[in-house]
This record gives C-alpha cells, structure tokens and sequence, in this order.
C-alpha cells in the first residue's frame, strides 16, 4: 500500500503539472493564442501542425481520464482507510485540526 500510495502521489503531481503543458502545446500547435488574466499572452512553444495538434489532443484527451481515474482512486484509498482500516491514514489525510494530546478539533455552528 505504500508503494501504491507513493506511486499514486507522484502520478497526481506528473498529471498536475504534465496536463496544463500539454494543453498549452496543443494550442500553440493550434496557432491559437493563450491569454492569461490582464491581457497577458503566453507564447507559442511549438510550431504551428495540424498533425501535431490531433496527437497532443489525443494525449489530452486520455490523460485527462487517467487523471479522473487516478483522483477517483485516491478518493477511494482514503475512503477505505477511514470507513474499513480505521489504521489513522485518513486522519493524517483530513483537512482538522489535531491537538498536542491526538484529539482533533471540534467545530460547533458558534464558532
């Protein structure tokens, strides 16, 4: 499981960062202009071909599905380790507050 895990970890971040450089070369290949906020245009980093663009948008397109995959995977690890395992993955995964004694945080509606 830690071996997935890891494996699973460093597939997220190579989609994370593979899938925006990957639409951004499909677009340039595109001849098409990638316009950030204020104006800000990026530039072409590859050469304007229609072949070019159909394989980057085939790469896009399943990887994007690998991606989906992939968090739906993750989501269900986490699950499993929380609802089945109770081994404390989930809680080290979990967005709560812990204190000094192990004890998470407890919110109320006063707060």
């Amino acid at each position: 499981m830690k071996l997935a895990a890891e494996l699973s970890h460093y597939a997220l971040y190579a989609l994370m960062i593979g899938m925006p450089l990957l639409g951004w070369a499909m677009l340039s290949a595109s001849a098409y202009p990638v316009e950030l906020y204020g104006g800000i245009y990026l530039p072409a980093i590859l050469p304007q071909s229609d072949s070019l663009r159909t394989l980057l948008w085939n790469a896009h397109f399943y990887l994007a599905f690998a991606f989906f995959a992939l968090i739906l995977m993750h989501v269900a690890a986490a699950l499993f380790h929380a609802l089945v395992r109770h081994d404390g993955v989930f809680e080290a995964m979990a967005p709560v507050p812990i204190r000094d004694d192990g004890t998470r945080v407890e919110y109320t509606a006063a707060e």
